[in-house]
């Protein structure tokens, strides 16, 4: 709940069953309600782990549209025009489109959304949409996949926040939105909803500190803000890229978006990988989010299912250990898999 209302997650996925649980368990003590997620074709138990869960909460799973429709619209979009044809989603008072590689964190006393939302009207009056900053994570040089927490291993920022808000140098990144659901917005994207002239209705906007945006953002398509002066009070975690392994799967899957964003180059992982500021902050779970991750693996047909989900993940990366191509991927990020490989500049 936020503000004593219902908040839906929207999210689509494909092969993320190693994560789920940790990521379920985050939200759902964050005070998010209800997951809805369309699942892309998945082969790593995905879908079972999200069905299993929804005996117990309200997460649904839903095959993507796009698998019986594969040559229209991409994945992302195909879903989340499908999502507002359920009833559920129509009943939601917010609205939240995020991926499973990203993580809502809020920073007030009891990071929940409840006290973030208190916090942020307070400054700014009541909300109909917030915007949340996404602050992305390298790997740190993590290689290897393992059944640690993601939030728990990979602590490395990529940018180096710390110095850019002393000299007062902005730093632009991406957002991810949670809306007002009676809003009527003209388009409903994942990073941001989009109104024509959204200020000049007496609608409020605002940031991850709570600071009211104005129309030179509200009112456009913009869908980046300044990272150093808009995560007081909460922002979006991004581990994009987690470690090597765990890329190369991201690389063997393809974009969720259904893109070819990615390719078989090293550019979107020197992107995100680059050291920035370290952080402890998020590297334990919140006592909520434990308590439910642990109901999760007490369940045993859950836990059989995460353990069975990561030797999936083992398992192509022992297969792509066979492919020269892997094998040379493999070493431009620096896996040492018995190959000669030079590495290339992104």
């Amino acid at each position: 709940m936020m503000n004593g209302e219902t908040v839906m997650i929207v999210s689509t996925m494909r092969n993320e069953g190693p994560y789920i649980l940790e990521w379920v368990a985050h939200h759902a003590a964050l005070g998010v309600d209800e997951f809805l997620i369309f699942t892309n074709d998945c082969d790593d138990h995905t879908d079972e782990i999200l069905s299993r869960l929804g005996k117990t909460l309200r997460v649904r799973q839903v095959p993507n549209p796009k698998t019986m429709f594969p040559d229209r619209g991409n994945w992302q979009v195909m879903a989340q025009r499908f999502a507002r044809k359920f009833g559920d989603y129509q009943a939601a008072d917010w609205i939240y489109h995020t991926d499973a590689d990203e993580f809502l964190q809020i920073r007030t006393s009891d990071r929940t959304l409840d006290s973030f939302y208190s916090a942020a009207a307070d400054q700014a009056g009541d909300f109909h949409a917030v915007s949340f900053t996404s602050v992305p994570f390298s790997s740190a040089g993590e290689k290897a996949l393992d059944a640690r927490p993601v939030q728990t291993r990979y602590t490395r920022m990529n940018k180096h926040y710390a110095a850019h808000s002393e000299g007062d140098k902005p730093l632009i990144n991406a957002v991810k939105t949670m809306f007002r659901n009676d809003v009527d917005f003209d388009l409903r994207r994942n990073h941001r909803p989009y109104m024509t002239a959204f200020s000049a209705q007496g609608l409020t906007w605002v940031d991850g500190s709570g600071n009211a945006l104005g129309p030179e953002y509200t009112d456009t398509k913009f869908k980046a803000i300044n990272a150093t002066t808009s995560t007081k009070l909460a922002q979006m975690n991004h581990y994009a890229i987690k470690c090597a392994e765990a890329y190369l799967i991201k690389l063997d899957r393809g974009d969720v978006v259904g893109s070819d964003r990615l390719g078989r180059d090293t550019n979107y992982w020197t992107k995100y990988n680059a050291s920035g500021d370290e952080t402890t902050e998020y590297a334990t779970l919140s006592p909520q989010a434990q308590t439910l991750f642990d109901q999760f693996l007490a369940d045993p047909a859950l836990a059989r299912l995460h353990q069975k989900a990561l030797e999936v993940h083992q398992g192509k990366i022992a297969a792509m250990k066979q492919d020269p191509e892997w094998c040379r991927v493999a070493g431009l990020l620096g896996l040492d898999w018995g190959t000669d490989v030079v590495p290339t500049t992104g």
